[in-house]
């Protein structure tokens, strides 16, 4: 239950407050650059972590990686624009990318045992 909550936290941090701070308090190119690191780096790293995370008992945490994309969604259609259709493929790839991790390493946990 504990590292359910830190690991919350952490993903809403990430999808929702840095936005909202990147939209109330950035212009122009300051809030154009935070974007593109969000989009290319930050939430393409926690999806994977958030797979990985997932991982260790995927019966009980595989809602891990649908979450984080659920709350990037939420997070990027609010302060984003609401008529963004390219933040839909984004959530997509985001939670492809945290099930493909989970799956990858969950199987490779198997063969280790």
């Amino acid at each position: 239950m504990k590292d359910n909550l830190k690991w919350l936290i952490i993903a809403v941090v990430i999808a929702i407050a840095v936005p909202l701070v990147n939209s109330v308090f950035l212009s122009g190119s300051a809030s154009a650059f935070i974007s593109l690191i969000l989009f290319m780096a930050v939430d393409p790293v926690f999806s994977v972590i958030s797979g990985i995370s997932a991982s260790k008992d995927v019966k009980k945490l595989w809602w891990r990686p649908a979450a984080f994309a659920v709350l990037f969604f939420a997070g990027a259609w609010l302060f984003f624009g609401h008529d963004e259709k390219a933040l839909l493929f984004y959530a997509g790839i985001y939670l492809l990318m945290g099930v493909a991790a989970m799956i990858s390493f969950s199987a490779s946990m198997k063969k280790k045992k």
